[in-house]
């Protein structure tokens, strides 16, 4: 794998207040994007991405006893496949069903409801796909909180719950059988956090085959950079020392857990300071190469309606970091 990029706002979104979403473009356009094109994923390709991660939010497609719509499947099999035919790995998880008003969250009291669903949905999903081969990758659940929307860390119950579900996710993707026997999984931390507490909680599940597990975390480090909602604006020598900071901590952390990790979402914002987003996107990619981490990229990068560059500056960057 080398650096790969986020098909975010769109099999991930959630529909419009003020309109009523009944086919699946009218979801996947929801959140302003147009409708994915294999154009689009062939621009990735050709550049020299090789990971396509396809945020998927199930929830607004089940119906009463926790069955996936057909059309909604079938689109995301069509996606999928788009990426498959390029040659590049895909990543499909399950996106905003967790999150702050998510249903998918580490409650303990709510474990049995909540994981019942949870299976449905991958079990659905896994034997849709267990003829694909290794290139496609299952992401048990996104940025996964607490009932009270917590994020960077939670408490002891909490951290029990979520990596009860993560076993839950291996057990019955496993059961299905084909290449989801082998299949490589990928498990994120609490919130996707990279922080010493979220990462000591977190518990490798249980795997009949051994070695097919992977971890995940996001990285929006340092936040006051990164983040839109933030002033900085300059990447400067200190913020660059976060930057390595963490990502030193979590590889460290998962060799000794001795699973590979990826930066399943990683972005600097702009706020008009392309070039220092431009040191950021080199540096980051320069760090994580050193450790062994495949970073995919969140959104942007790429006009969709024009399947042209849109910020070709941080593309070169991304790719320079890796030589």
């Amino acid at each position: 794998m080398v650096p790969g990029w986020n098909l975010g706002n769109t099999l991930d979104a959630l529909g419009k207040r003020d309109k009523v979403c009944t086919t699946p473009a009218d979801w996947e356009t929801s959140w302003g994007q147009p409708v994915t094109t294999r154009e689009m994923i062939h621009a990735f390709k050709v550049r020299g991405f090789n990971v396509i991660r396809i945020p998927v939010t199930w929830g607004p497609h089940l119906d009463a006893d926790n069955q996936i719509d057909g059309a909604w499947m079938a689109r995301v099999n069509e996606i999928v496949d788009y990426v498959i035919d390029e040659g590049m790995y895909c990543i499909v998880n399950i996106h905003h069903d967790t999150g702050t008003h998510g249903w998918l969250n580490a409650d303990p009291a709510k474990y049995p409801e909540i994981s019942r669903r949870f299976k449905a949905i991958w079990q659905q999903v896994a034997e849709r796909f267990k003829g694909y081969d290794e290139r496609l990758l299952f992401e048990a659940y996104n940025e996964m909180l607490d009932n009270k929307g917590t994020w960077d860390h939670s408490v002891t119950e909490n951290y029990a719950a979520i990596n009860l579900l993560a076993q839950d996710f291996v057990d019955v993707v496993r059961a299905t059988g084909g290449n989801n026997e082998y299949r490589n999984l990928i498990i994120t931390t609490y919130s996707a956090n990279g922080g010493d507490i979220t990462l000591n909680n977190y518990r490798l599940p249980g795997d009949v085959h051994p070695g097919h597990l992977i971890g995940e975390v996001h990285f929006y480090d340092p936040q006051d950079f990164c983040f839109p909602e933030n002033k900085p604006t300059v990447y400067t020598d200190e913020y660059r020392e976060i930057s390595r900071t963490v990502i030193n901590r979590v590889a460290d952390h998962f060799d000794k857990l001795g699973i590979p990790v990826i930066i399943g979402e990683i972005a600097a914002f702009d706020k008009k300071n392309t070039p220092e987003r431009v040191k950021f996107s080199r540096f980051v990619a320069s760090e994580s190469k050193r450790r062994g981490i495949v970073l995919v990229w969140w959104m942007g990068l790429l006009d969709r309606q024009t399947c042209q560059w849109a910020e070709p500056e941080i593309v070169d960057a991304l790719f320079e970091g890796l030589k």
